[in-house]
């Protein structure tokens, strides 16, 4: 079933100018703060990852708003597997003729080609996100990243500010959740270095397999910033998708078994990264929807509800729908920090809606 490999091991858009190291360099995440020290660019201005705040996103219009997927249902030729003490990474290698792409939305007419997808994770239910929604890190986040299809690969790509661009789908663990057949190949990499070469049973291996592209095209948020890992280089188109899938508790032990550099791998994860003033717009993302996928949310803006809305805590100008918050609490819990403030943002966001679908139906 499956092929070992014998190691363990011209455009407008300006250049962009290489740091010394390379992508394969040594690095730990347990001191992820200190990265700047050895890796100049991850003390940038506009890195990655970071605290996403969807109802404060500008909203795409007219016929930008959505992505197409071409050829998202045809498997690559081959897809290289490997365990590199950081992640496990799929690799794909694309028939010339029947090359996945992603176009449309926020990229400016580009077309984009999937080059891998690698995965960020913790043993627990929170925390294991890069991207964090509101506060939130929830248990998995699974990267694309695809090089702009101008370039020849993605190595050339890195050189351009137009180059890149990363696909980011969140992940909670839950008892009922998918379990994804492409992640039974895990247990071949499990140690670290390790990888393999699948060509047979490919179509498990589709882009739409990874993605479900049709419901990652309905709620993303996409924002310029960086690699997660060093050398963290900037310029990086992200599209996020905020409402998180679920996955199996059986698949995510999965992920656990893998070997690192350090023991088994686990909170590889970066810490979150400041914005700076940068914009990022908004594809199709409720209140509702994300209160709902979001029940540890929901509960506790709810459990509050009574209690804190109005109180000294939380002041908000409700007539405009603007806040004024004066004192945010922060709230510890299940090893992640939220902010109290963003909770009365989004209670705010869902009472702006509650109105607004009220006054429409009166009107009717």
């Amino acid at each position: 079933m499956f092929e070992l490999a014998l190691s363990n091991n011209s455009t407008s858009a300006p250049r962009i100018r290489r740091q010394a190291q390379q992508d394969g360099a040594e690095f730990s995440y347990v001191d992820a703060d200190r990265w700047r020290d050895r890796f100049p660019m991850c003390g940038g201005t506009a890195q990655s990852p970071v605290n996403l705040r969807p109802f404060d996103c500008n909203r795409l219009q007219g016929g930008r708003s959505s992505l197409t997927f071409i050829n998202a249902f045809t498997p690559p030729r081959t897809v290289e597997l490997i365990n590199n003490g950081h992640t496990v990474r799929f690799v794909f290698h694309w028939n010339r003729n029947n090359t996945a792409r992603i176009t449309g939305g926020p990229l400016n007419g580009a077309q984009y080609i999937p080059h891998e997808v690698h995965f960020h994770w913790t043993n627990g239910v929170f925390g294991g996100t890069e991207h964090a929604i509101y506060g939130f890190r929830f248990t998995m986040e699974m990267h694309v990243v695809c090089y702009n299809a101008k370039y020849r690969n993605l190595e050339e790509a890195m050189n351009f500010a137009d180059g890149i661009l990363v696909l980011a789908q969140l992940f909670k663990r839950f008892i009922f959740g998918d379990r994804f057949h492409f992640l039974q190949t895990l247990p071949y990499v499990r140690r670290r270095g390790s990888r393999i070469t699948i060509n047979y049973l490919v179509h498990l291996f589709t882009l739409d397999s990874f993605l479900n592209v049709n419901r990652f095209n309905r709620n993303f948020v996409s924002y310029i910033g960086s690699l997660t890992t060093p050398p963290c280089r900037e310029q990086i188109q992200w599209i996020v998708n905020v409402i998180p899938r679920k996955i199996a508790y059986k698949a995510m032990r999965l992920f656990n078994g893998l070997q690192g550099s350090e023991g088994f791998i686990n909170d590889n994860v970066r810490p979150l990264q400041p914005m700076n003033g940068r914009p990022y717009v908004i594809q199709s993302v409720t209140s509702l929807a994300l209160l709902v996928e979001m029940p540890q949310l929901k509960a506790y803006v709810m459990q509050r509800r009574g209690e804190d809305w109005g109180s000294h805590e939380c002041h908000t100008k409700r007539r405009s729908g603007k806040k004024a918050l004066e004192k945010s609490t922060t709230n510890q819990r299940n090893g992640f920090v939220t902010q109290f403030s963003d909770y009365c943002e989004v209670y705010a966001s869902l009472e702006l809606n509650r109105k607004s679908s009220a006054a429409h139906q009166a009107a009717l």
